[in-house]
């Protein structure tokens, strides 16, 4: 299991690179948040929780993909938001 710290440093790692790439390359990083979103989505669907019966408790353990999964919405949410920014000064 990973720990909080290691955990939140990866997730704000995965969204300062998103942000590097979304101001580099804005139309790019526009054009690919729909498919990673989905993917994305269809992954916090699929791997958001699991539960497990163990002498009649109910226990729930997140799988071990799903920090990636995160680590992408991370990614398209700096991306995405970073990417506004010159997109809208081209506009000016």
């Amino acid at each position: 299991m990973i720990s909080k710290k290691m955990k939140f440093g990866l997730l704000i790692f995965a969204f300062i690179i998103g942000g590097v790439l979304g101001f580099i390359y804005p139309t790019v990083m526009q054009g690919i948040t729909s498919p990673i979103g989905i993917g994305v989505g269809l992954g916090y669907f699929f791997l958001s929780r699991r539960e497990q019966k163990s002498k009649g408790k109910k226990v729930v353990t997140e799988s071990k993909g799903f920090v990636i999964i995160q680590m992408l919405l991370a990614f398209i949410i700096g991306g995405a938001i970073i990417s506004l920014y010159p997109l809208f000064v081209q506009t000016q």
